[in-house]
């Protein structure tokens, strides 16, 4: 159950994935946000995005919104459901993340910045973000996505 009538919050997760496997040079990756609840089914966050990434460091952003929490919430706990092939023999991996930091309700924008090595990782990891802010958006001095995209920006009133 949601909190009726509540207005979307908006989800900007700006990460910066490193991969440094000897010889190859890219690696593969799916991810998408949801947020966990104990009450209710999981929500989620953002679509699946894939990524085809040159290994090294590689920074993207990915967006989404939600319109409420279950009752009795502590904030929205984001979690992240990877599959990448960093790995020697460049096979598909199971990586998830739950992030501590929680954003409140009613922020109207929750804004993450992570900074994570996956060579070689996989199951499930908490992780604290590089960088949290909710509510008015600003950006992340350190963030540059290498994608070719539009820059998400909120209607003028939403700042």
């Amino acid at each position: 159950m949601l909190f009726w009538g509540a207005p979307y919050e908006h989800f900007q997760f700006d990460l910066t994935i490193t991969c440094s496997i000897p010889g190859r040079s890219e690696f593969n990756m799916f991810i998408e946000w949801w947020e966990s609840d104990v009450f209710v089914s999981d929500e989620q966050i953002t679509k699946l995005k894939y990524v085809r990434a040159p290994t090294g460091s590689y920074s993207f952003s990915i967006y989404g919104a939600m319109n409420g929490d279950e009752p009795w919430s502590n904030g929205y706990a984001p979690y992240a459901v990877i599959t990448h092939d960093c790995n020697k023999y460049g096979r598909p991996t199971e990586l998830e993340w739950t992030l501590l930091n929680r954003c409140s309700v009613g922020q109207k924008f929750c804004h993450y910045r992570i900074i994570y090595d996956i060579t070689d990782k996989s199951g499930s990891h908490y992780i604290h973000a590089n960088g949290f802010r909710q509510g008015k958006y600003i950006p992340f001095q350190d963030f540059k996505s290498e994608e070719t995209q539009i820059t998400f920006r909120f209607p003028k009133e939403d700042y």
